[in-house]
């Protein structure tokens, strides 16, 4: 006698339920497995001893673990001021690269070769080497709110190592590994270093040994400009979003106006005072001259939210503009905050519009290869000439329009992943220098 349908049907369902949930959790006893074997990896890579120091991570371990956890951190995220995020950036393969660099680093532009040696002169005759190294890390880890971005690298037997003071930020994958992709083809000798993650440095005085910062005062002579994070993660995924905008607004149809969108930096907006900070002076100057200028605030920090007459001042705010969408304007400015501005500045010099550029005591490790009215245009601090400039841009089209080919093209040929690793490279030989372990 047959069995009831219902029967086999309910015992089939049984049977497919049973194979999904041994299946599912299968699958997540090798994902828990997977943890606890990057979490070992991550404890092994951050307990080193290196000559009675401890507290050094492996850099080679660590951004092996980052290559799993940073693509789980980041998965629910889409972009980051208007730059794709690409995990794969601090991969430990270094092939597709080297063969680029070595021939590079045998000619490099001439521009990096001064810039490099500018940025060491003060220390020509101020040797240094380990004892400096303690001293000075006594000197910054008394800086409390310097703890979360300091780091000390120290490359031994041709590896390299880092350190950290406090809660690491995001990107320390993509820097960290920059300095290990130079390790593996660069040849770099046994030195210690710091490098700093703050938007700049202004208050690291007297110190016995240079530090290495995202940007710096021009005047500082204990600061040595490095490229910053997302230099380090390379542009390649931004850059083709770059070129779509390029392509899809030519010279002939651009607006002719000065277009700027940014976030409350620069200043303190709580204070009486707030309205005299360059980038508030910026979006005035916009609703005072409407047909030259089209600036406005995009986003806003809590203590700018706090300021109710600034959040009244609904002509200040404007919507989030993408680079590629920004494009359509021939006048793109470029406005420091609290430091300089990493990509913003890289995608305007990019972007085959006219930069102008704020002229501030600040500075990023590639300025010294941009010549004003060649590279871009300038304009004061205060803003006090910005509409005189645009007038001439407008008055002097072509001459204009050369400034921004010849920003594009600076952009394109020295602003590489290639010319990043020759810059770092050649700043950490220069600092191997005058770097003596038994000083």
């Amino acid at each position: 006698m047959k069995k009831p349908t219902r029967f086999r049907t309910i015992l089939l369902i049984c049977l497919v339920l049973s194979c999904f949930s041994a299946g599912y959790f299968y699958q997540q006893k090798r994902k828990q497995q997977k943890r606890d074997y990057y979490k070992r990896e991550l404890i092994a890579a951050t307990h080193v001893n290196l000559d009675g120091e401890e507290g050094y991570w492996d850099i080679e371990r660590y951004l092996k673990v980052c290559q799993f956890h940073f693509r789980r951190a980041i998965k629910g995220m889409r972009e980051y001021d208007g730059n794709h995020f690409e995990p794969s950036n601090h991969r430990l393969d270094c092939s597709l690269i080297e063969n680029s660099f070595l021939a590079k680093v045998r000619n490099p532009p001439k521009w990096i070769v001064d810039q490099v040696e500018s940025e060491f002169e003060y220390y020509i005759k101020r040797p240094y080497g380990k004892q400096a190294l303690k001293e000075m890390e006594r000197k910054l880890t008394q800086k409390k709110e310097l703890l979360p971005w300091l780091i000390k690298y120290k490359i031994y037997q041709g590896k390299i190592y880092l350190k950290t003071y406090g809660p690491h930020s995001y990107f320390l994958p993509w820097v960290a590994a920059v300095f290990y992709r130079l390790c593996q083809f660069g040849g770099l000798p046994d030195m210690e270093f710091f490098t700093s993650f703050s938007d700049v440095l202004t208050d690291c005085k007297d110190i016995p040994a240079p530090i290495f910062a995202f940007s710096k005062r021009r005047d500082d002579p204990f600061v040595v400009a490095m490229p910053d994070y997302e230099m380090c993660r390379t542009y390649e995924a931004f850059n083709q979003a770059l070129a779509e905008g390029v392509q899809r607004w030519p010279w002939q149809q651009k607006e002719e106006r000065v277009f700027w969108r940014g976030g409350t930096t620069g200043g303190n907006y709580c204070q009486p005072n707030w309205k005299k900070i360059p980038r508030v002076r910026l979006v005035e100057l916009s609703e005072e001259f409407p047909n030259e200028i089209n600036a406005r605030f995009s986003s806003l920090s809590t203590e700018a939210k706090q300021n109710a007459e600034f959040v009244s001042c609904c002509a200040m705010h404007g919507e989030f503009v993408y680079p590629q969408d920004a494009m359509r304007y021939k006048y793109l400015i470029d406005v420091d905050g609290t430091g300089t501005t990493f990509s913003r500045y890289y995608w305007i010099l990019y972007s085959n519009s006219v930069p102008f550029k704020q002229q501030t005591a600040l500075m990023q490790w590639y300025y010294s290869g941009l010549k004003p009215y060649i590279h871009y245009i300038p304009v004061k601090s205060d803003f006090s000439d910005l509409i005189d400039q645009v007038m001439w841009a407008e008055r002097h089209d072509d001459e204009a329009k050369r400034i921004a080919q010849n920003s594009a093209r600076f952009a394109q040929e020295n602003l590489t992943a290639e010319n990043t690793l020759v810059y770092l490279y050649l700043i950490l030989q220069k600092y191997a220098t005058l770097y003596s372990p038994d000083l």
